[in-house]
């Protein structure tokens, strides 16, 4: 069969074939409609409530499977409690050094970014993860650095942005040309199928074209909201488990994350003008849903493999033949990052540091 035969289309490829060409016509839309910046941070705002929230808002359940391993232990209050001081933590953090917290983001952003859109068991699957993660942030850096240091400004609360934006853009750019070079060419030599490779080009073509001719806010929620977010929701689901279900368990945390959201939004409406309450309130709030989110899932990886290593020892020594243990092969602690929400997607990881990924058909 041909590079480009008739093989079936994997989910992930099929995701493209709707998520680009939507991508493509929002933007033709966007670019006709010139929305104002008030606009800009609404479709924000409703793209990431739609979207980017349903995913953290599963927490719930890992968190009820995290704290259900110790008996004893009210795992609500243990939960929230732990949940709640990390965001706040993060929120502080915010308050106290936004420029700091501000990059420590971008960081966490890029590689969370790289971990959920790049492809498993494929060649240069770490340049493809650094490319892929850093796309959202260095392509606005480079093509909009005026606008990108803006928003930076308004988020922190700082005015120096925009000067250093200018001046690492070039540096930046250049680099993420590179990889992406690099990134294709160890594609091309590895890879048996030429589809795979067409269907990477054409994301990254179809996400630099979005970012050149819209502005920030709009290109950047058509990322988040058509492509990443959705991939995330796909490798969550399984049969018996569909997206519809998905939603409805994380409608309840969902709506008090937004209810919370619209209140601080009012607050700081006054002080603060619409548009830097609206950036501030998605930004903030999203860097602080997202350190907990990562830590309950490597927590949820952890004690398992601990355990299972305990365990081994124990055997060993009752039996009292170490060599024989050490002949024979501990037990694989199979563990998913969302094992409370088993997965049927495509080979990909959970877009979440120090966690397992999730089994899926091959991309």
């Amino acid at each position: 069969m041909s590079a480009f035969g008739p093989g079936r289309l994997t989910a992930d490829q099929r995701l493209a074939l709707v998520s680009l060409p939507t991508i493509l016509g929002a933007t033709m839309l966007f670019r006709i409609a010139g929305p104002s910046p008030s606009v800009q941070v609404a479709i924000l705002a409703a793209g990431v409530s739609m979207f980017g929230l349903p995913h953290g808002a599963l927490d719930v359940a890992l968190g009820h499977k995290l704290v259900g391993r110790y008996p004893g232990l009210p795992w609500l209050p243990v939960f929230l409690g732990g949940y709640l001081a990390l965001a706040g933590a993060v929120i502080a953090s915010w308050s106290l050094a936004p420029n700091a917290t501000l990059v420590a983001f971008l960081v966490l952003s890029v590689l969370h970014f790289g971990l959920g859109d790049a492809a498993r068991n494929v060649p240069g699957r770490a340049l493809e993860i650094i490319v892929r993660g850093s796309g959202p942030i260095v392509l606005p850096t480079c093509l909009k650095p005026g606008e990108t240091g803006l928003i930076f400004d308004q988020i922190t609360g700082a005015d120096v942005w925009p000067g250093i934006v200018r001046e690492i853009a070039p540096i930046l750019g250049s680099a993420w040309i590179v990889g992406v070079t690099a990134l294709i060419v160890a594609r091309y030599v590895a890879s048996t199928s030429r589809r795979d490779l067409a269907f990477l080009v054409a994301e990254i073509g179809v996400i630099v074209g979005a970012f050149a001719l819209l502005p920030v806010l709009p290109a950047f929620a058509l990322y988040f909201c058509a492509l990443h977010s959705v991939r995330h929701l796909m490798d969550i689901s399984a049969p018996g488990r569909t997206r519809a279900r998905l939603a409805l368990a994380a409608l309840p945390a969902t709506s008090v994350t937004v209810g919370v959201a619209l209140g601080v939004f009012l607050w700081w409406r006054t002080p603060l003008g619409v548009d830097v309450a609206g950036l501030r309130v998605i930004f903030w709030g999203l860097s602080a849903l997202t350190l907990p989110h990562m830590m309950l899932t490597a927590l949820l990886t952890r004690p398992l493999i601990a355990r299972s290593v305990t365990n081994g020892a124990q055997a060993a020594t009752e039996a009292g033949s170490r060599k024989l243990m050490a002949d024979r092969p501990l037990p694989r602690a199979r563990v998913t990052a969302m094992s409370a929400l088993p997965s049927a997607s495509p080979s990909r990881s959970s877009g979440v540091t120090g966690v397992a990924p999730i089994e899926a058909p091959r991309r």
